[in-house]
């Protein structure tokens, strides 16, 4: 039997609706959009304004910079770093030095972290996901 979390006297569902999804093998297709698995939970709301507010200028970031053609693995590791850098230790003078090698500097940092996304384009795309998540089709 399925968990449930209740909140102010709410169902919301299973806890662990997210293992459906993270075992999911994913696959770029355009003429083939939607899921082909069963899930408990398809109805996630993407452009909430209390996620935007936590998350939406990292989610940019990583739009803009792999844009701006820079690798999945380097956006990884300096996604929201910036904050950071005036932390002291040597883990810090390391990811300081790194970032030096990968950008050349701070400023070609923060421009490889600008680009054509802005938060109403990735609004709209979130939405189009949105859609995509739950459209269910059969194999």
């Amino acid at each position: 039997m399925a968990k449930y979390q209740t909140v102010h006297g709410r169902t919301l569902g299973r806890n662990d609706h997210w293992k459906d999804w993270s075992a999911a093998i994913i696959a770029v297709d355009e003429n083939q959009l939607g899921r082909n698995f069963y899930t408990e939970k398809s109805n996630y709301d993407f452009t909430r304004a209390d996620l935007m507010e936590v998350c939406g200028d990292r989610m940019l970031n990583i739009c803009n910079m792999i844009e701006n053609g820079i690798s999945l693995s380097d956006v990884d590791e300096f996604n929201g770093i910036e904050k950071y850098l005036d932390c002291a230790g040597e883990y810090w003078d390391e990811k300081r030095e790194r970032l030096n090698e990968v950008f050349g500097s701070l400023e070609n940092y923060r421009k490889a972290c600008k680009g054509s996304y802005d938060m109403k384009k990735m609004k709209q795309e979130l939405g189009d996901m949105k859609k995509i998540v739950k459209m269910y089709r059969a194999l």
